[in-house]
This record gives structure tokens, sequence and C-alpha cells, in this order.
């Protein structure tokens, strides 16, 4: 009680990125459910939550990232936001352009296919990005 779920580590991992390394898809779920926890959050090294679902071989974690946050009903529904600041003055919100990250995370899951032969979690992973 009364820790903070979007604390990071001294690499700028997030709780996002040690669920998906892990491969706590209830975790992931109930994280994002209940508090938000933005799984597209890149930590020091550009990492986000999928990439090390996706170095750590979590089909069903890469899976639900893909679906939940890459889907194309997901960026359709992006709005801009904005507002006005405290000088009056017209302020938006800048997200992070995420269109190259499934292109760049399914490029990994083939070098991890060819490097690890027979790992039939990096193959169910390469299989989720062939299909997207």
């Amino acid at each position: 009680h009364g820790a903070d779920p979007r604390a990071t580590n001294n690499n700028g991992c997030t709780i996002a990125h040690w669920c998906c390394s892990g491969g706590h898809l209830h975790v992931c779920q109930y994280l994002h459910e209940r508090h938000s926890i933005d799984f597209k959050n890149e930590n020091e090294a550009g990492h986000t939550p999928l990439n090390h679902a996706v170095t750590y071989g979590r089909p069903d974690v890469v899976e639900w990232i893909v679906s939940t946050f890459y889907s194309s009903r997901e960026e359709e529904n992006r709005v801009e936001r904005g507002g006005k600041g405290n000088d009056g003055e017209n302020q938006t919100e800048i997200e992070r352009d995420t269109s190259n990250d499934l292109i760049k995370e399914g490029e990994l899951a083939k070098e991890f296919a060819s490097w690890l032969q027979g790992d039939e979690a990096r193959m169910a992973v390469l299989d989720i990005f062939e299909n997207v």
C-alpha cells in the first residue's frame, strides 16, 4: 500500500517492463485496467515493455500488448489532447510516435527466432508479428 506503480528504476524501467519480461500477463492486465499504466513507455535505452516481452519470449504478453495498444482501432481512436495552460496559451500533449514499434519488434522477433532455432516461445512471438 502506498507504492507508486509509476516508479522507475535507475535504467528507467517501470513495473510494465518487469511484468512483461517475466511474462506475467495477469499482472500486466491488472496494471493497465486498475492503474492505467503506460505499456508504450520507453526506458533509458529506448526499450518498451513490448520489447522486453519479445526479448524474453513471452508470446501471451506480446499478443496482449499488440492487440491492446497497437491495434488499428486504438490508433484511430487516439485524439489530440490539449487545453489552456496557466498563461492562457493553447498547449498540446505530445505523444511519442509508436508507428514503427511493431516493425522494430517484428525484426527483433525474427532475429531471436533465427538465433534460437527450436525455441517454441520465440517462434510463437514471431508468428504474432507475421500475422499483424
